[in-house]
């Protein structure tokens, strides 16, 4: 019988309901951020978002394709949990040239939703409360929140941008890693936001730090492996460096190389006692992800070497096209006196704001930080959508960044032109 048809008297002897109250894991996070305030006034403005990381354009047809076929083919029931067995067996085939030792795919792979999915079931099945996690500043914004879910402490080593360069110190990444006893340290190359990847010499000098630990684990995030610029060397993952394979979980996912973000098929790759901590986490969380997306990316891997238009191969194509559009807009901003620091992986480009004067309202607007502000000037004056860089630091760390702003460029050849057009007037806030 429903409540309200219980007789006063009843209902006078029930206990009442309390008014609910969060979890207190979660209460410090805040619904509102960079993304529910940007992305809803690009949309009011009819701005051209930059801020964003999502493509601008369609997947390829080879993959889209290849999820149609699976879909009439009756991939969709569910798929083992740990990973459809078409696709664990193609990663280990890849991973196991990019690694350079042989990935057992039915132990050494585990597939989940998303690399988002990757970094929440890794710390979930590796951290225990109080243990120390430790990643270079900026960083993604997920990182932090998903580390204190874990009952983990984040911990931060800046890195600073000199002479348009990404640096960290090796001392202080000692002090945090050896010093500080740390459980994990969360890696991400090419890095979100900045640009960055980290050189074959400076992961040696991570490898090496970390080697210098009995029991720190690395989370490689790397998810824009297929995003990069650097045409004088091969891909190198932490994971292929001596002494690391037995404590590197490597983490990605197809979404940004194929521009299928919304599929949100991801992967750890790793040795088989690390993977069994993600697959403890993943098979409670979600137990498996979409069957038909896992075959349609297991067989769009293969393909994605062959030859693809003008290019050796989809990636060589991918790579091409980004490189273009990196290159257009890192000239359209240096053009208005933004300074850009050239990113050489992923699509995102960090500039300097520090030779600008906004109007007084916004320099003196109260309550927000200097780059916010900026980004709210941007969009409110001359509809361009950027993405202040305060929330990817830690609040002491937040000084870093007042003068540093993100745009992503991985938008269509007629939104960036319209927005480098939108963009000419800044010129005269110059100081």
């Amino acid at each position: 019988m429903a409540a309200s048809k219980l007789s006063k008297g009843v209902q006078s002897v029930l206990p009442r309901m309390k008014s609910v109250v969060n979890a207190s894991r979660i209460g410090s996070f805040s619904d509102e951020n960079v993304w529910t305030v940007f992305t809803p006034l690009a949309n009011r403005l009819k701005a051209v978002n930059l801020g964003q990381g999502f493509p601008g354009w369609e997947a390829p047809q080879f993959l889209k394709d290849n999820a149609c076929a699976a879909i009439q083919e009756n991939f969709n029931q569910y798929t083992r949990s740990e990973g459809h067995l078409n696709l664990v067996q193609e990663l280990a085939r890849g991973y196991s040239s990019t690694l350079k030792r042989e990935i057992e795919p039915m132990s050494e792979v585990c597939v989940v939703n998303g690399c988002t999915e990757a970094v929440y079931s890794s710390l979930q099945g590796l951290v225990d409360p109080g243990d120390r996690v430790v990643m270079f500043s900026p960083f993604f914004d997920m990182y932090k929140p998903q580390i204190e879910i874990a009952g983990g402490v984040p911990v931060t080593v800046p890195m600073e941008l000199v002479d348009s360069k990404w640096t960290f110190d090796e001392k202080e990444l000692r002090r945090a890693v050896v010093d500080g006893d740390a459980k994990v340290l969360l890696l991400n190359s090419p890095h979100n936001p900045s640009g960055k990847v980290f050189t074959k010499s400076e992961l040696e000098t991570i490898a090496g730090i970390v080697r210098e630990s009995s029991r720190t684990v690395v989370l490689s995030d790397e998810v824009y492996q297929f995003i990069s610029y650097n045409d004088d060397s091969e891909y190198v993952s932490i994971a292929a460096m001596d002494g690391m394979a037995e404590r590197t979980l490597v983490l990605s996912s197809s979404g940004k190389t194929f521009s299928v973000t919304g599929w949100k098929i991801g992967w750890c790759v790793g040795p088989s006692h690390l993977i069994s901590c993600v697959q403890s986490v993943h098979g409670l969380v979600s137990f498996c992800t979409s069957t038909a997306s896992q075959e349609a990316i297991a067989r769009s891997l293969r393909q994605a070497e062959e030859p693809y238009e003008d290019s050796p191969s989809y990636y060589a194509h991918l790579s091409k096209i980004y490189r273009k559009k990196r290159d257009f807009l890192s000239a359209a901003l240096d053009d208005v006196g933004l300074t850009p620091a050239i990113p050489e992986g992923s699509f995102f480009t960090v500039c300097d704001i520090s030779g600008f004067r906004m109007p007084e309202e916004y320099e003196s607007m109260e309550g927000v930080t200097r780059d916010w502000a900026f980004c709210l000037f941007l969009a409110e004056t001359y509809g361009v959508v950027a993405i202040p860089m305060s929330p990817f630091y830690s609040e002491d760390q937040q000084h870093l960044s007042r003068n540093l702003v993100r745009f992503a460029f991985c938008k269509t050849d007629e939104q960036l032109e319209e927005a480098a057009s939108r963009l000419q007037g800044l010129s005269q806030h110059r100081i």
